[in-house]
């Protein structure tokens, strides 16, 4: 008898070290996150096709927080001046808000973040967007736009 008790618990010992990690892992991989992706051409060159991008970024934190990134291949190794901005609505709430941000982006590794959004908890629309001016001529722009929704809680 005293056996097939010491069976047993090692037995639930070796099952709990084989859920454990699995409930660990699945927790801590489901961040909640949506991207979307902006193209426009390099407003340094244009006619000439040479296109950049922007991504953004919305994770939710909890609470009713979020924070949004966006990064940027700006496909120069001048660089220009990009003015960003997003929007966003709670769909369940019907609150809204918006930030923006501006500077000189040069290469392919340019990133702004907005740590702490507070959309509270629902669905959220982003709109997010770009504008490039040119560091030669003031008067080439070029845009990007897109558009994206998630779950906030």
């Amino acid at each position: 008898m005293k056996s097939r008790s010491a069976i047993l618990a090692i037995t639930a010992v070796g099952v709990g070290v084989v859920v454990a990690p699995a409930v660990g892992a699945g927790q801590a991989s489901a961040t909640p996150a949506t991207t979307c992706t902006m193209a426009y051409l390099n407003p340094n060159v244009t006619p000439l096709p040479l296109q950049a991008n922007s991504v953004f970024e919305a994770s939710a934190g909890g609470n009713g927080k979020m924070t949004m990134k966006v990064r940027t291949d700006a496909v120069s190794v001048v660089g220009y001046r990009q003015h960003v901005s997003f929007t966003w609505a709670n769909l369940d709430t019907g609150r809204n808000g918006g930030e923006q941000w501006s500077k000189r982006v040069v290469g392919p590794t340019n990133t702004v973040t907005f740590p702490g959004v507070k959309t509270g908890v629902g669905r959220i629309t982003f709109q997010a967007s770009v504008s490039n001016t040119s560091a030669w001529d003031a008067r080439r722009v070029t845009t990007g736009q897109c558009g994206t929704e998630m779950k906030a809680y």
